[in-house]
Formats: structure tokens, sequence, C-alpha cells
């Protein structure tokens, strides 16, 4: 199995995914609303996977999330690749795009696809393949998909820890 049956998915992982032995059943939950934010497109090709690497890289920091671009950069990662080898995104001239929305202590992270037939599944951490939303349940403090006529969308979300910031920082960094 490649991670994406049919249907839309929400985790809250925070308090108790060290504890979880095997992924549980995901919540349903209904579309998210738009963020003001930064948002890139990009060619539906493995190459750009590293531009999406690279994208978040820049955005975060300067954006005051620093504390949080190694998590963002690797589950954003694999939800690229994800797009690019399990939905229509991959497919010649195909595209998806990444958006990073940052709201009080919170980064979200959207990959926005083309979609297919198949849902998202976290499949277990042992399994060949499908280690993508594995680690996405494991590692965000929440997650989830939604999908319209355009595509599908998988989120997840991250939360700032104490000494990082949502506002870009102006002038050098405080000192110790």
């Amino acid at each position: 199995m490649n991670g994406y049956p049919d249907r839309q998915a929400s985790s809250s992982a925070a308090a108790n995914r060290e504890a979880e032995a095997t992924p549980r059943a995901p919540r349903t939950r209904g579309p998210l609303p738009r963020s003001p934010g930064s948002r890139r497109e990009f060619p539906g090709t493995p190459q750009c996977v590293a531009d999406v690497r690279r994208y978040l890289g820049r955005e975060l920091p300067a954006a005051g999330c620093a504390g949080v671009v190694d998590e963002a950069v690797l589950l954003a990662s694999e939800l690229a690749t994800n797009a690019v080898v399990h939905t229509r995104s991959g497919d010649p001239l195909g595209s998806f795009s990444v958006e990073l929305a940052i709201t009080g202590r919170t980064v979200r992270v959207l990959v926005h696809d083309l979609g297919s037939r198949r849902i998202p599944q976290v499949l277990g951490g042992t399994d060949s393949g499908g280690r993508g939303l594995w680690l996405v349940h494991a590692l965000a403090d929440d997650w989830g998909t939604s999908s319209d006529a355009t595509g599908r969308t998988v989120w997840f979300e991250l939360a700032l820890p104490d000494d990082s910031r949502a506002e870009p920082r102006s002038g050098p960094p405080p000192t110790a």
C-alpha cells in the first residue's frame, strides 16, 4: 500500500504521539480556512522537492520561526514527495504548491496537489513505504487533509517553541 486511500483526515498528535505503538485512525475534519501567508508553485518533478526545502528554509527564519525549520522542512519534503509520486501533480505538466501561514504561535504548512483517487493514509513505521505521513503524524502538532474539485491539500501545524517569535526580527538577535 502506498499511503493514499480516500477520506478527509486530521490528527492531534502532540500529547500522545510517543505512547502510540501503531498509528490511529485520523479524525474527520472539514476544509480549513485559508490564512494569509507565503505561497509558491512548483513543477511536479522529483527534483523540485529540494526546491521546497530551500523555500521553507529561507521563509521560516525570515519570519522569525527558526525554531521549527528542521521539522517543517522534513515534513514538507515528505508531503511534496507524496504529491509528486502519488497524485496527478507528478504527471507531465503537473504541479503542486506549498503555502506557509503563521498565526500566533503556530506555523501551518499546506501542500496543494492535483489529487488522486486514493486518500492519504498513515501506515506503520515498519512498513517498507508510506513513512511520510507516519512522520507527519508523529512530529506535527496537528495535521489533516481536505479535497475539492481542484485537488487535495495535506497540511500540518507546528507550535513555535518559546524562544521563537512569529514576527520577523529587526536588528541583531538578543544576547544572553
